[in-house]
């Protein structure tokens, strides 16, 4: 285990941020799944979910959602609301920030320097979520004019030459050549 990147704010930030994520995604799945049946899910976690949530939202503070780690947290942060039932703050703070960066992707610093980018496309799934969840899919709007133009612009080739895959390595220039783009680029595509 790299010691240095634990003990950092970044390495602690990504860690939390997957750890939420993952818990849930799980505890908003039993969610639905209790849709269908009549037994609530018993929720353990919850309690640490929440703590963790706040001190994420604490975290970040002021900064941009424009990486894979934002996203991910600002999945995890709506699948929490999801999970609380109407009982916790968690979909005000969502919204806030969707309102606060005025419903749109916001590209990233490094190898992320576009909204084609898969890293900036995973908060999108929390903009969607939120629009569904209040049933104003007009909020939607600016959203949808980015994907447009992503979708537009796919294949040309100064979008291509921020992908930042290796070419040699994977045989073309590939937009999501990473295993966990997939999880957060093409559902703010396709949904």
């Amino acid at each position: 285990m790299n010691t240095r990147l634990a003990k950092s704010p970044r390495g602690m930030l990504g860690r939390s941020t997957t750890l939420l994520a993952v818990v849930a995604a799980s505890l908003s799945a039993g969610a639905l799944a209790d849709t269908f049946s009549s037994t609530a899910p018993a929720q353990p976690l919850l309690p640490a979910m929440q703590k963790m949530a706040d001190a994420q939202l604490a975290l970040y503070g002021d900064k941009p959602p424009a990486d894979w780690i934002a996203g991910a947290f600002y999945t995890g942060l709506v699948a929490l609301y999801h999970a609380e039932g109407d009982k916790g703050p968690h979909l005000d703070a969502a919204w806030n920030i969707a309102e606060k960066y005025h419903w749109q992707l916001q590209a990233g610093g490094g190898a992320s320097r576009n909204i084609a980018h898969a890293d900036d496309e995973c908060f999108g799934q929390m903009l969607i979520d939120l629009a569904v969840t209040k049933n104003d899919l007009s909020k939607l709007d600016p959203l949808r004019k980015q994907m447009d133009g992503v979708i537009a612009g796919f294949d040309h080739p100064e979008n291509a030459k921020l992908w930042a895959n290796d070419e040699k390595r994977d045989g073309a220039i590939l937009p999501w050549w990473w295993c966990d783009a997939l999880f957060m680029a093409p559902p703010t595509l396709t949904r």
